[in-house]
């Protein structure tokens, strides 16, 4: 589909793409008129339906940006259970968002070769005023690790409550004594950006996000509509909302290494292990993928973008 922009130029928007800037737009029209109430709840509902997260899930397994994030989360975790510090074999994943079940898999597959006797608990967190060690049915002798893979960008910040849950969920975690935490987000800025700059953001984005799975579904693919409209929803929201009805609010490595060394963090770089390994199985996908340490992050890359950045603090 083509986009006449506004200063002339005539660009080739992947479906998907245009799909969700013409809810947007339309969006934007809405706001005219008394449906708008109702338009943007149901975007809203959407986000957070079962079918929304079944086709997320699709989007994880497709799109080795994704996959290579979770990896070098899991090889982080890995790490600090094995570094033979710890006297201990009881091992506390905690996890706010389960956004890749296969990330699970292999994190408990690895662990069982460690050697170690190991036990796994999944355990469903409190509300976030009543997260504690205590409330997580934590261990004095446990080694903890704290696992965050998409899904901070979903927690409201400054920019919309005063309250500012996300930095008081990074606050409540310090305070649970980790001996790791991980962070995996999409790269890019949908939080603080104006509305032209998150349209061309959010465009360059998906478009080559989109481009990174053609070899792995092709367009007429049936899965491939799934792995759209979830791109279409997430544009939608992104672009057209504002305030609390904005859910995907996304920041770019950057802010996230000030929110975390604000709340006490401090940046554990990822081993040489642990970037060889990621790099390798980039290598390994197709080219055009690219895995590069920055900034401390391991950038998870598709032909000079990247899509994803990981990392991990103590």
């Amino acid at each position: 589909m083509d986009w006449l922009l506004s200063f002339g130029i005539r660009v080739s928007i992947p479906r998907p793409v245009a799909m969700g800037l013409d809810q947007a737009v339309s969006g934007l029209f809405y706001l005219m008129y008394v449906a708008t109430f109702v338009e943007k709840l149901t975007t809203i509902t959407r986000l957070f339906s079962k079918e929304h997260g079944v086709a997320t899930q699709s989007l994880f397994d497709l799109s080795f940006c994704f996959k290579l994030g979770f990896m070098a989360a899991n090889l982080a975790i890995l790490e600090a259970t094995l570094d033979g510090q710890s006297n201990s074999n009881k091992f506390h994943v905690i996890n706010f968002a389960i956004g890749d079940i296969a990330q699970y898999q292999h994190l408990v597959y690895r662990l069982t070769q460690s050697g170690k006797p190991t036990m796994f608990n999944v355990v469903v967190s409190p509300k976030l005023c009543d997260l504690s060690s205590e409330s997580l049915g934590c261990e004095p002798d446990e080694t903890r690790a704290v696992n965050f893979a998409f899904k901070l960008f979903q927690m409201p910040n400054e920019t919309v409550s005063i309250e500012n849950p996300r930095d008081e969920l990074l606050r409540h975690v310090k305070r649970l004594l980790p001996r790791v935490v991980t962070l995996v987000e999409q790269e890019m800025n949908t939080n603080t950006a104006p509305f032209v700059a998150r349209v061309g953001e959010a465009t360059a984005y998906y478009a080559a996000l989109l481009e990174s799975i053609d070899w792995v579904v092709p367009r007429d693919h049936p899965e491939r509509a799934k792995v759209e409209e979830v791109v279409s929803l997430k544009i939608a929201n992104s672009v057209a909302c504002e305030g609390r009805e904005r859910i995907e609010r996304y920041e770019v490595f950057g802010k996230w290494r000030a929110r975390m060394a604000t709340a006490g963090f401090d940046l554990k770089p990822l081993s040489q292990n642990v970037a060889e390994s990621v790099r390798n199985s980039g290598n390994r996908a197709r080219p055009g993928f690219t895995v590069k340490e920055e900034n401390g992050g391991v950038c998870c890359g598709w032909m000079g973008r990247n899509p994803t950045v990981a990392s991990a603090w103590r």
